[in-house]
């Protein structure tokens, strides 16, 4: 069944590239489009590491490391604040660079003096030929079967005790976007011995409750989630996105942008809006290299996600009843025990984030014990993508960012975030 229907989406897909390419008009200076992530690195004039870990659970990962930038090209790292930056669900470590060396904020960190730590999850490309010790991540379903559960207490867990050996550092700070910080709060929940391990987890646009989402077409999902998930089971497919769509992926977008700007238009209006509101600081010119760096997503990934919109909470991958009971004990997931997560937290919260509202956040502070920073980007207009593209995020985002880290550094721990009152 799931043959038949990427055949059905392949012919498709073919029609319509078919009908583009009768257009005359051309699309020029797409920029470092095709480029792997190493080889953006390079062309940017910083020095890349490129390290293949291992997961627990047999998942061979990479992790790129920058370990000075261009301004500060100290290379004895041992006294350096080591920063691990995570993508979100569907992301990837090349989101954080495509601003260039002027704005991306690896770059921003590694010229500051930071030693900078990109993170991929499962799923995400990797130089390396194999993706698993035993699996075909294009022939074995089993593969994807995993939600951000398994990429926090996995895939989080073996980057941050490789980074520690490697740089014989004690501790990491952290750096998440979206749901990349929720799979620090999965790990720490799971694994409190982690705790001792990171420094500092800062969120930008990340909340492990989220209750008041304002992004319409994610609610409109989120309704239709029960239906979806019948049609998944039914056709036994486990990647949101089948293998053969990504598979043309690139070829499909350069192929489009450069026959006709109408369609340029539409990943434009596609990539610049995360919620009711579009972003005024995105950069166009971007979007060919944002939409081919899209990563395959396991259908867990974005199941588990809605299921806990849905409930309002932060609970464990819903099996149903009889599935919970079996694995769990009980018949709904139990939540995850955010008291245990005692190395100090910050976020971010920016006023048009249709993903993750300050709401929500002061509720995630609220079941947090150590919370000691939170942001409130002073632009009214900063929204969910801003925090990788937007043109001013190096000064609303990064310098706070590294003012924090600097002076955690230093031995200077702000005191615990009081919440409003009328928010308790």
């Amino acid at each position: 069944m799931a043959n038949m229907t990427d055949r059905i989406v392949l012919i498709c897909l073919l029609i319509f590239v078919s009908l583009v390419v009768c257009s005359n008009k051309t699309f020029e200076n797409i920029p470092d489009y095709d480029l792997r992530l190493e080889e953006r690195i390079v062309k940017h004039g910083y020095p890349v590491e490129i390290h293949q870990i291992i997961t627990e659970d047999g998942y061979i990962l990479v992790a790129y490391r920058i370990p000075h930038g261009l301004k500060n090209q100290e290379t004895d790292n041992k006294n350096k604040s080591v920063v691990l930056i995570v993508h979100g669900m569907g992301g990837s470590a090349h989101y954080f660079l495509i601003q260039g060396k002027e704005r991306s904020s690896p770059y921003y960190f590694a010229d500051r003096g930071m030693d900078v730590w990109l993170f991929s999850s499962r799923g995400c490309e990797t130089p390396f030929e194999k993706k698993h010790v035993k699996l075909d991540w294009n022939k074995d379903s089993e593969y994807w079967v995993h939600s951000f559960h398994e990429i926090g207490i996995y895939d989080l867990a073996a980057t941050i005790d490789y980074i520690l050996n490697y740089t014989g550092q004690e501790k990491v700070t952290m750096i998440g976007h979206s749901a990349g910080g929720n799979m620090f709060y999965v790990l720490m929940s799971e694994k409190p011995q982690y705790n001792e391990k990171v420094k500092l987890a800062i969120s930008w646009g990340s909340s492990p409750i989220i209750r008041r989402m304002d992004y319409p077409a994610m609610i409109f999902g989120i309704q239709l989630g029960s239906l979806v998930k019948g049609v998944i089971k039914l056709l036994r497919m486990v990647e949101l996105i089948p293998t053969v769509i990504s598979s043309l992926k690139r070829p499909m977008i350069e192929l489009l942008l450069k026959k006709d700007p109408f369609w340029f238009r539409i990943f434009q209006l596609g990539s610049g809006v995360i919620g009711t509101h579009r972003s005024v600081m995105h950069i166009d010119e971007f979007n060919p290299i944002i939409v081919s760096s899209m990563q395959r997503v396991s259908f867990k990934q974005p199941s588990h996600f809605i299921d806990n919109v849905v409930n309002g909470t932060f609970r464990k991958y819903d099996y149903g009843p009889k599935g919970n009971l079996k694995l769990y004990g009980q018949t709904d997931p139990p939540h995850y025990n955010l008291s245990a997560v005692t190395a100090p937290s910050a976020f971010f919260s920016a006023p048009l984030d249709g993903m993750i509202s300050l709401e929500d956040v002061y509720e995630a502070i609220l079941n947090l014990p150590n919370t000691i920073y939170l942001y409130k980007i002073p632009f009214y207009r900063f929204n969910h993508i801003d925090y990788l593209f937007g043109r001013n995020a190096s000064e609303l985002v990064y310098e706070p960012t590294y003012q924090l880290i600097k002076k955690i550094d230093s031995g200077v721990i702000p005191p615990q975030v009081e919440v409003p009152s009328d928010y308790r």
